[in-house]
């Protein structure tokens, strides 16, 4: 036998349609997980433009709210905080009286502040 040729050997399968199918079938596992992926990159990639678009948007309303507030007059009158509300329904009656009454107070403490300023013009 010439130096060149080589032996080539065969390996006896036992039943290669099914090695066949097998092979195939890992292959469309590994395609379909590739979908998969490249479906979660696109949907990362959204995302992270979604909150780019968020972020924009939060400072543009930061910087209008800002203007806002600046052609609005300047008060001392702030915002009370809620009270919360009990389950029974007389005890809940009674919270809301106090509450009422002091917001009351304070508008009419800036009434007569308003008109005091309005008589010193």
């Amino acid at each position: 036998m010439p130096a060149d040729e080589q032996e080539t050997y065969y390996v006896g399968m036992d039943s290669p349609r099914d090695i066949r199918r097998d092979l195939l079938g890992s292959s469309k596992r590994i395609i379909i997980g590739l979908k998969r992926f490249e479906s979660f990159k696109e949907r990362r990639k959204e995302r992270v433009e979604d909150i780019i678009k968020l972020s924009k948007a939060m400072k543009e309303i930061t910087f209008l709210n800002n203007k806002l507030k600046s052609f609005l007059p300047k008060t001392t009158l702030r915002e009370v905080a809620p009270t919360p509300v009990p389950t029974k329904g007389k005890k809940a009656k009674k919270a809301e009286a106090p509450a009422k009454v002091t917001e009351l107070h304070k508008l009419e403490a800036e009434l007569s502040r308003i008109e005091s300023k309005l008589e010193g013009l």
